[in-house]
């Protein structure tokens, strides 16, 4: 009775329960119209060639925001005397580190022809040694030769780029900081430091590693 009299007391309704809470995928898309959803749909739908050709567009407009690509000549421009003098050094590591394969293969060929037509005998004995030791004198200084070829590449190339980093980042922040205010509004003031280090880490990686085993090739 009691109950009836509560019911009878509000009108007989009861009070509808709470909607319940939409799942936060559901939550983070609720204020999206549908023009939206279908152009996230599209986006999620799109194929691993469809990205790349995407990403390869927004970085030539990228790089057409920044005034196009560069020679090598200028981008050697920043590097004084000294440095290119390094630089060709490393070049020249990275060739004889590059031709010093090539090399081993044809002393083991002339090894393995000097097993092949060796008689042993007693007179032919010594002048086989004689050609044996010479084989095994030409190896040894072809792995010095790469030894000290490797090392020069290894130096040279890093520290090369290096330097020319330690310049980059005056000039690039000094670029940036004289943009005009409109730029500002268009891009992530915040993400300037993360993209100024993607952009010299990869002039690094080109000049530093990528540079001396094209030409160790």
């Amino acid at each position: 009775p009691g109950h009836m009299d509560e019911n009878k007391a509000d009108g007989g309704h009861r009070p509808e329960p709470p909607p319940e809470p939409l799942p936060s995928g559901s939550r983070r898309f609720s204020g999206l119209s549908e023009e939206e959803l279908a152009e996230l749909a599209d986006k999620s739908e799109e194929t691993a060639k469809e990205k790349k050709e995407r990403e390869a567009a927004e970085r030539k407009q990228k790089l057409k925001e920044y005034g196009g690509s560069v020679s090598l000549c200028k981008l050697l421009s920043l590097a004084d005397p000294l440095e290119l003098c390094m630089l060709a050094i490393a070049i020249i590591g990275a060739i004889g580190h590059g031709a010093a394969q090539p090399l081993v293969c044809l002393s083991f060929g002339n090894f393995v022809d000097a097993l092949s037509t060796a008689q042993l005998s007693t007179v032919d004995l010594y002048s086989y040694i004689d050609k044996i030791s010479g084989i095994a004198i030409e190896f040894s200084l072809i792995a010095v030769g790469v030894m000290v070829a490797g090392t020069i590449q290894g130096i040279g190339f890093p520290w090369f780029a290096e330097k020319q980093l330690r310049k980059m980042r005056l000039i690039y922040l000094d670029a940036t900081l004289h943009r005009d205010v409109s730029w500002y509004d268009m891009h992530d003031c915040g993400a300037f430091a993360t993209e100024m280090a993607d952009d010299l880490a990869r002039y690094e990686e080109g000049f530093g590693n990528l540079l001396g085993a094209s030409v160790m090739s």
